[in-house]
């Protein structure tokens, strides 16, 4: 009898400790710092704003320049923008007169189509050679002449500083600076050309030969001048 009392002892502990084994443990928890109401978090370190684009960055064709033709004639040409549309620039010092040019890629290259250059004309000095001209011929010198300029083509390579003007051939859509190597190779050849025309000229004095007309084509090339540059190369004004 004592023994079936141990047994159902036992038992019994050993039921108790399997349920307390199986009871879910607690979980204690912690209690979050209480924010202030004043707090206010640091503001991230923003970077600084970049510097506006220059006009030079925009437009680097803009300026004044030093520019040669074929023979080596020298020619001070500035380019400045229009007042009105910022993708036009007028093109004054070149020997045709005044043109204009058309932004077609961005930055530097222009499309000069064909127009009436404007030759500026000192008025003072029209005014004296109207009124000293014979009337007959009055007319006749006031009169404007009408002469076209074909299209051409203008490039400034900011990189290497080197502006390039063409005029007389058409503006090329697909391949535009291709026109300032065929204007190079033009005038090698040109030159060729008339070194031997002259030796066979003494040879053959007598015999003429009709050519086909060639159209007429500038190429002026040469650097942006600085600004200590242009500032002494720019003409005083005389007051009288």
């Amino acid at each position: 009898m004592k023994r079936n009392v141990i047994y159902a002892t036992a038992v019994a502990l050993l039921m108790n400790a399997v349920a307390f084994a199986q009871e879910t443990p607690t979980v204690t928890q912690t209690k979050t710092a209480e924010v202030p109401q004043n707090y206010r978090p640091k503001s991230a370190e923003l970077l600084p704003m970049p510097a506006p684009l220059s006009q030079d960055a925009i437009f680097p064709a803009i300026g004044v320049y030093e520019l040669k033709d074929k023979a080596g004639t020298a020619s001070h040409v500035t380019v400045t923008q229009d007042e009105e549309n910022k993708g036009i620039v007028w093109i004054e010092g070149l020997p045709q007169g005044k043109i204009k040019a058309y932004l077609k890629q961005s930055p530097s290259l222009y499309k000069i189509p064909a127009q009436e250059p404007v030759k500026e004309v000192v008025a003072d000095v029209q005014e004296e050679a109207v009124a000293t001209a014979p009337k007959a011929k009055k007319q006749k010198e006031v009169a404007p002449k009408t002469n076209m300029l074909p299209e051409g083509t203008l490039y400034y390579d900011k990189e290497n500083n080197v502006m390039q003007i063409q005029l007389g051939t058409k503006f090329n859509e697909a391949e535009p600076l291709q026109v300032f190597n065929n204007a190079t190779d033009e005038a090698n050849a040109s030159s060729d050309v008339a070194e031997e025309g002259t030796a066979k000229k003494s040879k053959t004095a007598k015999a003429k030969t009709k050519k086909a007309p060639v159209a007429k084509t500038w190429l002026y090339t040469g650097a942006k001048a600085t600004t200590e540059e242009a500032v002494e190369v720019a003409p005083a004004t005389v007051v009288e």
